[in-house]
């Protein structure tokens, strides 16, 4: 998976840590932990479809596999605004694997299947709808945690990919909406990609640390990383 935390915005200051920058491409700052990070300033993301002037490799596969995600759906991962100051997040997660693109979709594809390939789940029924349609709600069931629901906003089964956001739920987020997309990476395998953005769900400008905007992203990186992960395997004979 790619590793690098990323800030973006449409002008002005970016903040990377304590550090606050202007400039008119996202400020990178590579860590090892799998996934793009950061803060989406103004609700929008032309950043994210505009590289900088001379792009690296390491920038032209993050841009390819995004980019790639987003024209995935007729429904391009809608950017909520906030009715707030909270700024609105974005994790983006991405992971080669090395099957074909029909299997992997297979694994991930039905809307009540998500306990199926993802370890903090212990069951994803649906109490709304029907697979694959959009309307549909499915209830999350956390392993020795609360319940969370989630709507299909849009479902493209030709492309694989699909969209879904938060209804209710007792996590410390706000605003949330999801897409996952699965194609293949032309080396004979397949990229699936996992986009989200959402707010921190406490509205106080200084929310305590398990309230904050990193511990909300954490939660969101390590549910990411912790269903790719497994996808990988599955699809592999792992």
């Amino acid at each position: 998976m790619l590793g690098t935390k990323l800030t973006v915005g449409t002008g002005g200051n970016r903040v990377c840590g304590d550090t606050a920058t202007a400039s008119p491409v996202p400020f990178l700052d590579r860590y090892p932990n799998g996934t793009i990070a950061g803060t989406a300033q103004d609700t929008e993301l032309p950043a994210l479809r505009s590289p900088p002037e001379n792009p690296g490799p390491f920038w032209r596969k993050i841009m390819k596999n995004i980019k790639l995600a987003l024209a995935s759906l007729t429904l391009a991962l809608p950017l909520v605004a906030a009715a707030d100051d909270r700024p609105l997040q974005v994790v983006a997660a991405m992971i080669e694997i090395n099957a074909k693109p029909d299997k992997v979709w297979n694994i991930v594809k039905d809307f009540d299947g998500l306990h199926h390939w993802h370890p903090a789940f212990s069951a994803t029924p649906l109490i709304k709808g029907r697979n694959g349609k959009r309307g549909a709600v499915r209830e999350l069931a956390i392993k020795d945690g609360p319940k969370v629901l989630e709507e299909l906003v849009a479902y493209e089964d030709a492309r694989m990919a699909y969209t879904y956001a938060i209804v209710d739920s007792p996590l410390p987020l706000d605003h949330y909406q999801s897409s996952m997309a699965v194609h293949a990476n032309g080396s004979g395998g397949t990229t699936v990609s996992w986009i989200g953005t959402f707010t921190r769900k406490d509205p106080r400008d200084n929310p305590d640390p398990k309230s904050s905007d990193s511990a909300a992203v954490d939660l969101i990186v390590g549910a990411y990383q912790a269903g790719l992960d497994t996808v990988k395997k599955m699809a592999e004979g792992k």
